[in-house]
């Protein structure tokens, strides 16, 4: 009886990259326009409505006047109020995400 024998070459690949699955990435939402950081302390500027990180935002203007950082426009006041509500959904983000440092 004759046998054959198939003989096959096994090629075994290592993939050391993390796995795109696993990669955690902030909310752009969440995200300062200015910073491009997650806000830890975001205000939003009275006068145009848009939100930013406070002290970014207060460099801004000490350096560039009473315009908005996004649009350029001239504001009537520099006035910025904090977002207790965005403040709380970063925590919460940041809660469920304990290995991110943002």
């Amino acid at each position: 009886e004759h046998v054959l024998r198939n003989l096959r070459s096994v090629s075994v690949q290592c993939d050391l990259s993390p796995p795109e699955a696993d990669l955690v990435v902030e909310p752009d939402v969440l995200i300062c326009p200015i910073t491009r950081n997650m806000f830890r302390d975001p205000v939003v500027v009275v006068d145009s409505g848009h939100t930013y990180e406070r002290s970014a935002v207060v460099s801004h203007f000490q350096c560039n006047g009473t315009k908005d950082p996004l649009t350029g426009l001239a504001l009537r006041s520099a006035r910025v109020m904090t977002i207790w509500t965005v403040r709380q959904i970063v925590q919460d983000w940041l809660d469920k995400h304990p290995d991110v440092a943002p």
